[in-house]
């Protein structure tokens, strides 16, 4: 019997997840991909023996299809302490899970990040993450919710800001509340080794010679109004399916559909730290008006094999790519920061990379999902898979894989 094929056009997680999932049903499948690796933005490089995620990211282990697509055990992860540190006015503000860590409660309820009412509201929130009825902003949900405007300034745009890269929290109160709901039920984590551990898990269950690395797709080969194939720079490639999962500008290129284009930026800076700043395994959130860092952690604390022997690894979030040199990024990174560990000069710190990410998350305004594409196109033979069918996450990137894999499967041919 003659397998089914399919091209799939990128190597990021959705893409290598549809591959996967086909390459499981007896598809013979090809993955191309452009660049010289795989991961898509989930890749680590390694630097003087420092692991460095490309832009800081985490792993939220309470997702459905994280738990359905990914060996978390053997990921063999590292995990965070539930909950942030907010330093702002030279003061550090411990707030954390007790349900998670009993030894949070005392810190949390003496911390004056917030008034017993927000703490109160905090803990409700994340024992009882329920859908508003009506979807609105994120800054929207937290005054229904009950939260002052001083918490929500210094916790939720500091700490969710960062992570959604928009400190004015208008992103859509849903995937706010997904991610309550995944920090409630799981844990925050990275792999031990990077998180280029987690596309590099999946493809492992893919022939070595499925993924074709430095293969850009240059266009689709039509039949009919049917997409039949592929044009690399040296040869055509047919296909009974074709599905594009590369970054959606691309995607937009080579389909003609208008694929999702707004969205917020993130640079990352690494710094080698020959001493510990702090001890504890939680973010440290910038509560400082007009900062320049948003957040920082302190890696190595949570993973030790992001650094060699007895070094130490910070890595610092800052909203935006902004136009400087690496030299200038890093004066005034420094600069900010220090308000934060008055007790330690940290001015002569030397920046290991900086990765800026011009694409690192899409935004989602309220009702943003009436909008995404859908993973089957109108044109037989394309589907569509990546976090611009579902939501911008790792989450939304493996379940638009499965979905476009489903779509495929579901297909007469």
């Amino acid at each position: 019997m003659e397998w089914m094929k399919a091209i799939v056009v990128g190597a990021g997680l959705a893409g290598l997840v549809a591959a996967r999932t086909l390459h499981r049903a007896r598809w013979e499948v090809v993955v191309l991909e452009a660049s010289d690796g795989i991961g898509g933005r989930v890749r680590t490089d390694v630097v003087a023996d420092f692991r460095l995620d490309r832009g800081f990211q985490m792993l939220f282990t309470g997702y459905p299809a994280v738990q359905r697509q990914l060996d978390l055990k053997a990921l063999k992860l590292r995990v965070f302490d539930a909950g942030a540190i907010v330093v702002e006015g030279g003061r550090w503000h411990e707030l954390g899970d007790p349900r998670k860590d009993l030894k949070a409660l005392l810190p949390t309820l003496v911390s004056a990040a917030g008034l017993s009412s927000d703490k109160l509201a905090l803990f409700r929130l994340l024992r009882q993450p329920a859908a508003e009825p009506e979807e609105m902003s994120t800054a929207e949900l937290l005054r229904v919710r009950g939260f002052s405007e001083r918490f929500i300034d210094l916790f939720f745009r500091g700490m969710f800001g960062s992570l959604y890269l928009d400190r004015s929290l208008a992103m859509s109160s849903a995937c706010f509340l997904s991610d309550i709901r995944a920090l409630s039920q799981g844990r925050a984590a990275v792999p031990r080794d990077g998180m280029q551990a987690i596309p590099d898990q999946i493809a492992r269950d893919l022939p070595q010679e499925a993924i074709r690395l430095g293969t850009p797709a240059l266009r689709l080969e039509r039949s009919g109004g049917k997409v039949i194939g592929v044009q690399t720079s040296n040869e055509t490639l047919e296909a009974d399916a074709v599905i594009l999962a590369a970054h959606s500008p691309e995607v937009e290129r080579l389909s003609g559909i208008e694929m999702p284009k707004e969205a917020h930026s993130a640079t990352c800076l690494y710094f080698h730290l020959p001493y510990p700043l702090y001890g504890h395994k939680k973010v440290v959130v910038n509560g400082y008006p007009n900062g320049f860092v948003s957040l920082a952690v302190q890696i190595s604390n949570v993973a030790s094999s992001y650094a060699p022997q007895a070094e130490h690894l910070l890595a610092a979030t800052i909203i935006g790519a902004p136009d400087l040199s690496l030299e200038q990024l890093t004066k005034q990174a420094l600069e900010d920061m220090q308000r934060w560990f008055p007790w330690r000069s940290i001015q002569s710190l030397n920046a290991l990379a900086a990765y800026q990410v011009p694409f690192a998350r899409l935004s989602q305004p309220p009702g943003f999902r009436a909008a995404l594409p859908s993973n089957r196109t109108g044109t037989p033979g394309l589907y569509l898979a990546g976090e611009y069918t579902e939501w911008s996450s790792i989450e939304g990137a493996l379940t638009s894989g499965e979905r476009a894999a489903d779509e495929v499967l579901r297909t007469e041919y």
